[in-house]
């Protein structure tokens, strides 16, 4: 959602990208349900292509869009591609309270992620989970990048990775 840019405008452009076929389809990024429900009405009310889908942080540590986000597009019939599923590689099992960040990792160099992520308190949550991935049979990534697929209202999980044995473990 862009503040200084008029949503008309911006919205205006979307639908022209769309019926000049540069693109099949648009997405929002990020928007909460009173963005959403702007989009909507300005839409509706102007002929417009709405976006299809909303793409949104979400994962075991980070739920705010369960509330409000996630109803709104179900309801909408709007999908939702969700990204950081992993959380920066916190939901991987990498990192462990009162250890250092291992060499090379997001954590290791990247101060502002730390201080956000690498909490007390997330720590010994991502501990829970990770005894649930143990009884389940499977490892903390599985766990994680299965849960949020089991939502009816997930379309995708866009998992990252930095390097090819992560983009098959993801898989």
């Amino acid at each position: 959602f862009d503040p200084e840019t008029p949503l008309e405008e911006t919205l205006r452009t979307m639908d022209y990208l769309v019926r000049e076929g540069f693109v099949r389809y648009v997405g929002v990024s990020n928007f909460d349900v009173k963005q959403l429900e702007a989009t909507w009405r300005t839409c509706e009310e102007l002929g417009l292509e709405k976006p299809i889908v909303l793409q949104p942080p979400y994962n075991l540590l980070r739920r705010d869009i369960e509330v409000e986000v996630a109803p709104w597009c179900e309801s909408h019939g709007m999908g939702v591609a969700v990204y950081s599923p992993l959380q920066g590689g916190l939901l991987t099992g990498k990192y462990s309270l009162g250890a250092q960040p291992p060499e090379g990792s997001r954590a290791a160099y990247n101060p502002i992620y730390r201080e956000r992520w690498l909490t007390a308190e997330n720590l010994q949550r991502v501990e829970k989970y990770r005894e649930v991935a143990g009884q389940l049979g499977v490892d903390l990534r599985e766990l994680a990048v299965a849960w949020i697929l089991s939502h009816r209202w997930v379309s995708t999980a866009i998992v990252g990775a930095s390097n090819p044995a992560q983009v098959d473990e993801n898989v």
